[in-house]
């Protein structure tokens, strides 16, 4: 599971452009308060993936449920409570790994019943999964039921988010024009800002 815009391995910099005025980034760093609302729903033909760094290990997760908070409405990369990497989708969530304050790179693949974490791949087989009521997955927070449950103490380098195989997030951390951090998807072409409290810190790239 590559983390460029293509499967061929090409550079991440020469697959986008950012707009006039705007910085890359390293990364944004949440400090507790601070979200991003991706626009993309967790359902189950997504496939979800983070280049990331967590600052408390008791604090990290992105998600997205449905109201109801069922687990068969799922989509989950976080820690679990036993103190391990959590991913979820569908009826079931699995725990592996202990987890650590090091980069990785992790994901979930809904449609091809696997998860990731570096070089790692864990593959389910089988799972429901209801696309009834879904939650918007957020970047930095965990989406749950009507309000969030839980913020993310993480740096983020990158994510991405394909529906159908179909790549409609490529998030790229930035300062827009007026230096405030953001991130930029290359996809549609907008601009993602912080929907929490606060400021993300950040480095320049």
């Amino acid at each position: 599971y590559t983390f460029y815009i293509n499967e061929d391995g090409k550079v991440r910099e020469k697959e986008y452009e950012l707009p006039d005025g705007y910085i890359e980034c390293e990364y944004l760093e949440s400090t507790g308060t601070q979200y991003i609302n991706t626009g993309i729903y967790g359902i189950n033909t997504i496939r979800f993936q983070i280049d990331f760094k967590v600052i408390d290990t008791s604090k990290f997760a992105q998600n997205g449920k449905n109201n109801t908070n069922s687990g068969n409405n799922r989509v989950n990369i976080g820690k679990a409570n036993s103190g391990a990497w959590y991913w979820g989708f569908g009826d079931e969530n699995i725990t592996k790994d202990i987890a650590d304050t090091n980069r990785h790179k992790m994901g979930i693949d809904i449609p091809n019943l696997k998860y990731w974490v570096d070089d790692t791949v864990y593959t389910k087989s089988s799972y429901t999964h209801s696309n009834n009521n879904p939650r918007l997955i957020y970047l930095f927070a965990v989406n749950s039921k009507s309000s969030i449950q839980d913020y993310s103490y993480e740096k983020l380098y990158s994510s991405q988010i394909y529906e159908s195989g179909i790549l409609v997030r490529n998030f790229i951390p930035c300062l827009d024009s007026n230096g405030i951090p953001c991130m930029y998807d290359t996809v549609s072409k907008q601009t993602f800002y912080n929907s929490g409290t606060g400021t993300f810190k950040y480095e320049l790239k």
